[in-house]
């Protein structure tokens, strides 16, 4: 993954959605998360656990947004600082 294709998926701005929909998305009765558990890892994301992680997220006034795309980079470790 370069540089250039995570760049892209961050400028894409169809590829931010609110938070509020995407736990919805993910926290079906058919996934593998809840959406305490997806709730809890971006709360973490600010305590330092998972610096990667603020690059699928924003925060725009009081919305929280998550970008699809990079989300699932760095859920297969490809988002990490050291590929980026």
């Amino acid at each position: 993954m370069t540089t250039n294709n995570i760049s892209a998926y961050a400028e894409d701005l169809n590829n931010w959605i609110k938070f509020s929909d995407f736990a919805k998305e993910f926290a079906t009765e058919d996934s593998k998360f809840t959406y305490p558990q997806i709730k809890r890892l971006f709360i973490e994301r600010n305590s330092g656990k998972y610096p990667d992680l603020n690059r699928c997220y924003r925060l725009v006034g009081k919305t929280g947004y998550v970008n699809k795309p990079l989300f699932g980079l760095w859920m297969a470790g490809l988002l990490d600082g050291a590929q980026a």
